[in-house]
């Protein structure tokens, strides 16, 4: 089978991807209410989709504007944060490693990609399967995180940018993000890092990983009584 034969051609893959990938995690954690998600094949397996007209169309456009950022080659990680309404606080975050993407200029997205670069499109499918299945499986290990009903749940989205890298904030939809609520990493001793998937896309390879605060995965292992 064929493979992309630029850059420009993974990265629209990589976006295709996050799409599914978001409506997965809404409704593998609980976001939304399960009847709201219809069921649909995609990398030769079924995914769920939420199919709220403003969800879809806010989730795609959350795909535009990540793009934006990950073609100029300034991010190093994007992240899917599970949060609680009321208070914002983060519960869970799954962490999109993508630092060994391509860095090209603009003008250099449709040129060919190398020859030591070859991947196919079927490799391509069968990685993102895999890393879909893999979240579904390590989602279904970690328990509900709806606390009850009266604490319903929401997802913001960051991008954390590579060293000596800035944004203009004037002229992008995005917002610096409060440090001390989002930016503790897997070296943090308070957060725990869960491995979930190396995705082998060749260039556009990248590390699925869950970090949670050390006290919520305690919660889960040693549950109050009833």
């Amino acid at each position: 089978m064929d493979g992309p034969q630029s850059t420009s051609e993974l990265l629209v893959a990589f976006q295709q991807f996050l799409i599914v990938l978001t409506h997965e995690l809404t409704y593998l954690r609980g976001i939304y209410p399960s009847e709201a998600f219809g069921q649909r094949r995609v990398y030769e397996t079924v995914v769920h989709q939420c199919r709220h007209p403003k969800v879809v169309e806010w989730i795609e456009n959350l795909s535009v504007v990540c793009m934006e950022q990950i073609r100029r080659g300034t991010v190093h990680k994007v992240s899917i944060v599970i949060l609680r309404e009321h208070d914002k606080r983060p519960l869970e975050r799954f962490a999109l490693d993508i630092r060994d993407f391509p860095k090209v200029a603009s003008s250099e997205l449709d040129q060919p990609l190398p020859s030591d670069a070859h991947v196919t499109w079927g490799q391509i499918i069968d990685q993102y399967r895999s890393c879909l299945r893999a979240l579904a499986l390590e989602s279904g290990k970690y328990g509900p995180i709806k606390e009850d009903d009266d604490n319903p749940l929401t997802f913001t989205v960051l991008l954390e940018l590579s060293d000596n890298q800035t944004m203009d904030v004037q002229t992008s939809p995005w917002i610096v993000a409060d440090a001390a609520r989002y930016h503790e990493h897997e070296e943090h001793p308070r957060i725990r890092s869960i491995p979930i998937r190396f995705v082998d896309a060749g260039p556009a390879s990248f590390h699925l990983v869950l970090e949670e605060e050390r006290s919520r995965a305690k919660q889960r292992a040693n549950p109050s009584p009833p």
